[in-house]
């Protein structure tokens, strides 16, 4: 589907229920098996044109993902309607069971690298440089120039481009629907490097967790071991030796604190604003220096 294919359609919200609110949108059940996602004035038609035609694509593709319907406009309000998916989400489902976890560690690979082999059409997605300028331009004068540069020539060097990306792959994101796994939040999938979805991953699991973050999720560095050993088997496959698997696991561990880097700028207050500032400029001195080693070692991947 492209732009030009997307057709609006009337709607009226008279007598839906609203069933979720978030800081953009509102959700309306439109029936048993339909939601609508109605957003506020302040997101821009195109932004949600290109969300629908996202999620469109997504599913034509045979990404495990909500069914897409109809874009509608509702008074001066623009919104998405999907299926109803009425299971938790992936997080809630596993809590603070540890074996829970590990049992859902093969299945994510299982799904990962469903999303990674998907056949899709040239155009169909954004390009990788799209959405690293979307989150340089995020990210606004916390960088200079020159550090906006060196974003873009290490983010140039991943390995193996060209496979669809989710964009922000982990558990908060997938959903647990009868018995399936399916992926929501698709606002940053595109066309890229798998590395990008690995770096994304371990982010959750790898990267500087907090230490009271992994006790409230009972992530114990046995569990989180045992949990990323089955993910990636599943991934690349039974009969790659455990020692490879643990040097892809030291580069996906070392590019996710480069995806972590961007939190606190993403969600910057008028209240953090000092804070984060003194934050960049004194961890990008840090990342900067990863950016310059890491992609020496991107040629022992397999892409």
């Amino acid at each position: 589907m492209t732009e030009s294919d997307i057709q609006i359609k009337e709607i009226n919200t008279e007598g839906m229920e609203i069933v979720g609110r978030g800081v953009s949108c509102e959700v309306y059940r439109v029936d048993e098996k339909k939601v609508l996602k109605l957003y506020f004035t302040n997101t821009p038609l195109s932004v949600i044109k290109e969300q629908y035609r996202i999620a469109k694509n997504a599913f034509a593709a045979g990404v495990p993902t909500a069914e897409v319907f109809d874009l509608v406009q509702c008074g001066k309000r623009y919104g998405v309607i999907f299926e109803y998916l009425t299971g938790k989400a992936l997080a809630q489902e596993i809590g603070i069971d540890a074996d829970k976890r590990l049992s859902y560690g093969t299945r994510l690979g299982v799904l990962l690298k469903q999303v990674h082999t998907a056949d899709v059409e040239k155009g169909a997605f954004p390009t990788a440089e799209a959405i690293m300028e979307k989150l340089i331009t995020m990210c606004g004068d916390f960088l200079t120039d020159k550090q906006a540069d060196a974003i873009r020539a290490y983010w140039a060097s991943f390995p193996g481009g060209g496979v669809l990306l989710h964009g922000d792959f982990h558990e908060n994101n997938i959903m647990l629907q009868d018995g399936t796994l399916r992926l929501i939040d698709l606002d940053n999938m595109h066309i890229g490097s798998p590395f990008f979805d690995f770096a994304q991953m371990y982010g959750t699991y790898k990267a500087e967790l907090p230490p009271e973050l992994a006790k409230k999720m009972n992530l114990t560095e046995e569990v989180r071991r045992e949990f990323l050993d089955n993910f990636l088997r599943a991934y690349f496959g039974e009969d790659v030796p455990m020692e490879t698997l643990r040097q892809y696991d030291d580069i996906f561990t070392e590019g996710a604190n480069f995806n972590r880097f961007f939190t606190p700028i993403i969600r910057v207050t008028p209240e953090t604003e000092s804070k984060v500032r003194s934050y960049v400029a004194h961890e990008f001195v840090k990342i900067e220096e990863m950016m310059q080693r890491l992609p020496k070692r991107f040629s022992e991947l397999p892409w």
